[in-house]
Parts: C-alpha cells; sequence; structure tokens
C-alpha cells in the first residue's frame, strides 16, 4: 500500500519542542494581554501578520487589529477550551475561513500544504481553524512566509514572541523541518 503525501503526519521529536517553544525575535513581555497587544502593534505595522495562537489573536482583535492570518484551535495552554465566535465571525465576513487537522506534537502534510498556499496568495485574510493543537505550525509559517513578514505567538508565562521572517529565521525554520520531516522534506520545500 502507497501512503499518500497528503495524508501523512510527522511527529515533533521531543528534544525540539523545547527549541520551539522558545522565545525567537522580539517578546513583548507582560500579564494584561491587551497592554501586550497593543505594544505589538508598533512593531508590526506594515507587515503581512501571522498570528498563531487563539488568545494572541483574541488580544489583537481586542484592541482593534485583525492578523492577515490567524492560527487557531479553540484551546489555550492545551487544556481550556476557549470562546472563539467572535474572531470566527470576523474572518467570515472579511476574509476565508480554513479548517485543518494537525494532531498535538505533530505538523500535518494537509496543514503544510494549507499554510504554503495561504503564504503564496499575495492578499486576503484567513482564519485557519486546527483540530487538534497549532503551535507546532508556526515552524511551517516562519520556513514559508514572506521575507518581512511578522510572525506571533504566545510563550506562556512570558508575553508574545513576534518574529520578523528574514533568512537567518526561515534557515532555522528549514533545518527544524528537515529533522522532522526527513526524506520527504523535498516533496514539500524542494
Amino acid at each position: 500500500m502507497v501512503i499518500d503525501i497528503k495524508d501523512k503526519i510527522y511527529q515533533v521529536p521531543e528534544r525540539l519542542r523545547g527549541v520551539l517553544s522558545r522565545g525567537y525575535g522580539v517578546i513583548v513581555e507582560g500579564s494584561d494581554r491587551v497592554d501586550v497587544a497593543r505594544r505589538i502593534l508598533g512593531l508590526i505595522v506594515g507587515r503581512r501578520v501571522w498570528s498563531v495562537g487563539d488568545v494572541v489573536t483574541r488580544s489583537l482583535i481586542d484592541v482593534g487589529f485583525l492578523p492577515d492570518v490567524a492560527v487557531i484551535d479553540r484551546a489555550t495552554l492545551r487544556e481550556q477550551y476557549i470562546e472563539t465566535g467572535e474572531i470566527e465571525d470576523l474572518y467570515r465576513v472579511k476574509g476565508t475561513i480554513l479548517e485543518v487537522v494537525n494532531p498535538r506534537g505533530h505538523i500535518s502534510s494537509e496543514a503544510i500544504h494549507i499554510i504554503k498556499d495561504i503564504a503564496g496568495r499575495s492578499g486576503g485574510r484567513f482564519l485557519l481553524i486546527v483540530r487538534g493543537e497549532e503551535d507546532m505550525l508556526s515552524l511551517v509559517i516562519a520556513g514559508v512566509a514572506g521575507y518581512g513578514d511578522s510572525l506571533l505567538y504566545g510563550v506562556p508565562g512570558r508575553g508574545v514572541s513576534v518574529i520578523i521572517i528574514d533568512r537567518y529565521i526561515r534557515s532555522l525554520a528549514l533545518d527544524l523541518l528537515k529533522e522532522i520531516l526527513g526524506e520527504d522534506f523535498i516533496r514539500y520545500f524542494g
């Protein structure tokens, strides 16, 4: 039996999860999520914004900013359900909503394809709802987002990491993806 690449999932090794959970770029620290979101706005002005996480996305919306691409899983800290109805309503009116399956601690081929497709589009707003967990998808975004785009994700207990995609970040992301995807890497990023 041949497994089609579109149906594959790749487990992120435990030793790499620690590397991925560190904050890269500028970490905007604080416990008041709205204050943190306001401070982020000055760092991302004029850039395409990729927001990963329900709380980060919700906080940006609360200060009047709708990310170009938001990736959520309807949960926070892996356990608590978070109400995302308002987020989904905004994107239903102002953008496109997509859904993808991506198991916790993994990267799915479906998610890679969708993120690459979004990255290849020059405009529009997208909400990617993940059935599973969205955390590891920051790595895929860092590997395919345009140079100069900003990637935002929460750093538990600290604040929000704001990464501006440059050659170093892309290279780091692609090196980690090579390790995770193994021989299939070339089929996605060749």
